[in-house]
C-alpha cells in the first residue's frame, strides 16, 4: 500500500470527540506503516499536541458547530439557534477556502463534521465518520422540529463511506443512517489500581464545556463540612477565596483540570460525581466506578445518555435540585449506601470491551485495500 495522507476532523464541542480520535490516531500508527496524519481542530488542539507532538500535523480550524451556554452552564437555545443558522454559510466558505489543501488527502475521518463527508463524496474519496449521536438528530431534538439545514446535515452525514457507532447509541439514530458498523467502546485505556476500601474518596469532575462550574463552586463550602469523605475536585476558574478555603481544609483537594490528570484519578477513587456525558459514562463503565451522573436540562444527548444506563445499578442520577448545599449530603449518603448494597452486583456484571478504535482502523484498512 502506498504512503497515505489522512485528514481527521474533530468537532469543537466537548472533549469526547477528541478523546476518541486520540485512540484512533494511535491505532492508525500501529496498523499503517507509512501514513501522514493531519488534524483539523481548534478547542482541544493543545491536548493533541501534548499527546503526539510532531508525529502528526495540525491545522487550527474551528469546525463550524458550536453550542452556546448560559452562565449556569445550560444550553442557551436562542444563541445556539443564531449560531446554527450560519452553519451552511461557514461550511461553504471553509470548503472553498481549503479545497486545495483537502485535495492532497487520500481519505478522511470525521468525528463529526458533516461537510467533510460531502466534500469527500463529491471528490470520490473515502470518508469514515465516527460518533455516538449525529448533529441532525441533536438539533431536531433541541429545536423540536427539522429545517433545511438539519436535513442537509443528515444528507451530508449519510454520504460517509461508513459510519461507526459505539455502544449506547440511540436506536433511532442507527435506524436513520446508512452504511453503519457497530463497534465496542473507544476510550482511554483504564489501568486498574487497588484502592483503600476503608476510605470514601470521591472525584467531582467538571466536563469539557464546563457546565458544572457554578454548581461545583457553590458546593465547595458544604463539602468542607462533610468530614467523613475525601473530595478531589477538577474544575476551572475557582476564585482566590475558595482556593484559600480548600487549602485550609482537611478533606477537599483541587486537582489539575486537564484530561490526563482527571482520568489518572478515576482508578484511585471510590466514587465519581460528574455530568452524564458519553465519554464520562464510558470511562466510568469501563472502570466500573459507582457514579452519580448529573442531568442537564435542554440537552437531548444527556437525556438519552442517562436513559441508556438507567438499569445499571452503579449509576444514579444527580438531579439539579440535589446540588443544593442543603440536599447534597443527604443525596450523597443515600447513593453510597445503595452502592455498598449493590457492590456484589457491580463486580459480577458488565464484561465490556474497549477495542473500538482498533476495530475501526482495521476496517478502514480493509476498505482502502479494496479501492
Amino acid at each position: 500500500m502506498k504512503d497515505l495522507k489522512c485528514a481527521i476532523f474533530i468537532s469543537d464541542v466537548g472533549f469526547g470527540h477528541m478523546v476518541r480520535q486520540r485512540q484512533i490516531i494511535a491505532e492508525l500508527f500501529k496498523h499503517f506503516k507509512k501514513i501522514s496524519i493531519t488534524v483539523f481542530h481548534k478547542k482541544n488542539i493543545q491536548i493533541l499536541k501534548k499527546s503526539f507532538g510532531r508525529k502528526i500535523n495540525y491545522v487550527e480550524n474551528f469546525n463550524n458547530i458550536e453550542l452556546k451556554k448560559k452562565p449556569s452552564g445550560l444550553l442557551d437555545l436562542k444563541k445556539t439557534k443564531k449560531v446554527f443558522n450560519n452553519w451552511k454559510k461557514r461550511s461553504d466558505i471553509f470548503l472553498k477556502k481549503r479545497s486545495h489543501l483537502l485535495s492532497k488527502f487520500d481519505f478522511f475521518i470525521s468525528d463529526l463534521v458533516p461537510e467533510v463527508s460531502f466534500y469527500a463524496f463529491k471528490n470520490q474519496k473515502p470518508c469514515f465518520s465516527i460518533c455516538h449521536y449525529t448533529w441532525d438528530w441533536f438539533f431536531t431534538k433541541v429545536f423540536e422540529k427539522t429545517n433545511k439545514d438539519i436535513k442537509l446535515i443528515e444528507k451530508y452525514t449519510n454520504l460517509s463511506s461508513k459510519i461507526y457507532f459505539p455502544p449506547l447509541t440511540h436506536s433511532k439514530i442507527l435506524k436513520n443512517k446508512k452504511s453503519i458498523k457497530n463497534v465496542n467502546f473507544i476510550a482511554n485505556k483504564i489501568f486498574k489500581k487497588k484502592i483503600n476500601k476503608n476510605l470514601n474518596k470521591i472525584l467531582i469532575m467538571n466536563n469539557g464545556t464546563e457546565v458544572l462550574s457554578t454548581k461545583i463552586k457553590n458546593l465547595i463550602p458544604e463539602l468542607i463540612k462533610i468530614k467523613e469523605y475525601e473530595f478531589y475536585i477538577s474544575t476551572p476558574k475557582l476564585n482566590k477565596i475558595l482556593i484559600k478555603k480548600i487549602n485550609l481544609s482537611e478533606n477537599v483537594n483541587i486537582i489539575k483540570n486537564d484530561l490526563k490528570n482527571i482520568y489518572n484519578y478515576i482508578p484511585k477513587v471510590n466514587y465519581i460525581i460528574a455530568r452524564g456525558g458519553y465519554n464520562t459514562i464510558t470511562e466510568c463503565l469501563l472502570s466500573k466506578k459507582p457514579s452519580l451522573l448529573a442531568e442537564e436540562k435542554f440537552n437531548p444527548e444527556i437525556d438519552e445518555n442517562l436513559k441508556s444506563i438507567k438499569t445499571i445499578k452503579f449509576f444514579e442520577i444527580l438531579r439539579d435540585e440535589d446540588w443544593s448545599p442543603k440536599r447534597f449530603k443527604q443525596r450523597l449518603i443515600k447513593f453510597i449506601f445503595n452502592q455498598k448494597k449493590h457492590a456484589k452486583h457491580k463486580k459480577n456484571s458488565l464484561q465490556l470491551k474497549n477495542d473500538g478504535a482498533k476495530t475501526i482502523v482495521l476496517d478502514i484498512k480493509k476498505y482502502l485495500k479494496k479501492i
